[in-house]
């Protein structure tokens, strides 16, 4: 039986996937994915818990996401008209963690000013296009460079991030540095789709 709870894991795992895929492809627009959102990132919670409660003790846990599927705290993140990690209905992972479970955490966030993503909704925009007051624009530069954020002004700042949306973050309370890029494309080669 022990042997195999990992199965068993990676099979719900593979369950919640198809599920969400199956809410995500129902909806018609982005503003429609909210219940899809919600049910991923209560599935997330799941799988990330079970990790870190199976974990030894003093383990650390390293997790990489998108789109402020890891933030701090939700409430310090203002973004009208966008569908958040958890569609708006559940807190994001990152809140779960930092917040609900009181988990210490260290958070890098990338950050990119120009480029283009893959994504599966036609609705959506594809190429960056931040405002010049956005963070990400400001801070352009033409090589990656990491920044602490301890030197980062207490207020909020405006962080544009996916589909050209534009946020208003209370940077320090979120993340610990920022990783800034130049430019960002979609996975290229031989085998991409």
């Amino acid at each position: 039986q022990r042997a195999l709870a990992p199965v068993s894991a990676d099979l719900s795992a593979l369950a919640d996937s198809l599920r969400y895929t199956s809410l995500v492809r129902a909806a018609a627009d982005y503003e429609a994915t909210r219940p899809a959102m919600a049910f991923r990132e209560d599935a997330m919670k799941r799988r990330v818990s079970a990790l870190i409660d199976e974990a030894p003790a003093g383990a650390r846990v390293v997790l990489m996401a998108h789109a402020f599927h890891l933030v701090k705290d939700d409430a310090a993140i203002s973004s009208p008209g966008v569908v958040g990690p958890g569609g708006d209905r559940v807190s994001s992972l990152g809140h779960y963690l930092a917040t609900e479970r009181r988990m210490p955490t260290t958070a890098v966030w990338m950050l990119y000013s120009a480029g283009r993503d893959c994504q599966p909704l036609n609705d959506p925009p594809r190429e960056a296009n931040y405002p010049p007051t956005a963070l990400n624009t400001m801070l352009a530069s033409p090589r990656r460079r990491i920044l602490p954020t301890g030197d980062f002004p207490l207020g909020s700042v405006s962080i544009g991030h996916m589909y050209n949306a534009v946020a208003d973050v209370a940077l320090r309370q979120q993340v610990d540095a920022v990783d800034l890029y130049p430019g960002v494309t979609p996975l290229e080669g031989p085998d991409a789709t």
